[in-house]
């Protein structure tokens, strides 16, 4: 009479039923820095994993990729307050919207399955680095950036649109002007393709900018 139970036991143990990544997917989620969460791709094949260190005087928490069939860690970036992830058309690619101080976005892109078979040859942050030479040109270079707050809009074929915006002041003193920007950007080189003023940024892809915090 105890082998039945015993067996019964057994197959109704959550550690034997449960699978990887049995979350629901999701195209994009808001990140703490002081809440744990689990984020699997739409394609089943990754998720993105973040366990807040509340012991340490800093905010230091690791955001890390698995792979749903086994695989990893791999280390993303380390979360100090807030970020916004979205995952590519197909889940091969991760942005995030990182937002470690109040004014100052940066913007990281991985390559999530380079990045599993240590092949990502490309910084993460090469996007970012992309996007604020082309605005440093759009504002002549004449200006302070006293705010810089790019956001996702959406995927378009090959290319990622951007809503730039923020503000900027004469030599970071006296009155604050606004800019804006949409940004068309490559998935592959991360190069931007096109610039579009805000008024065309609205009516092509609704989006607006965000210029303060």
């Amino acid at each position: 009479m105890m082998i039945p139970l015993t067996l019964g036991l057994f197959f109704l143990s959550p550690s034997a039923s449960t699978p990887s990544c049995a979350n629901a997917a999701q195209t994009g989620a808001h990140l703490q820095w002081s809440e744990p969460a689990t984020i699997v791709a739409p394609s089943h094949g990754w998720e993105v994993e973040v366990h807040p260190v509340l012991t340490s005087d800093e905010n230091q928490t690791p955001v890390s990729l698995r792979g749903c069939q086994g695989g990893g860690p791999w280390p993303l970036f380390t979360l100090q307050r807030s970020a916004e992830m979205y995952w590519s058309p197909g889940s091969t690619s991760l942005l995030v919207v990182n937002e470690p101080l109040s004014g100052s976005n940066q913007l990281l892109m991985f390559d999530v399955k380079s990045l599993s078979e240590g092949k990502q040859l490309q910084s993460p942050g090469r996007i970012d680095e992309a996007v604020k030479h082309v605005l440093s040109k759009q504002l002549e270079g004449k200006r302070h950036i006293v705010s810089y707050l790019p956001r996702f809009v959406s995927w378009k074929d090959s290319s990622l649109v951007l809503a730039v915006g923020g503000a900027t002041s004469p030599e970071g003193d006296g009155p604050m002007t606004p800019y804006c920007f949409g940004l068309l950007v490559n998935n592959s080189t991360l190069q931007v393709q096109g610039i579009l003023p805000a008024g065309e940024l609205k009516t092509r892809f609704g989006a607006d900018c965000q210029i303060s915090p």
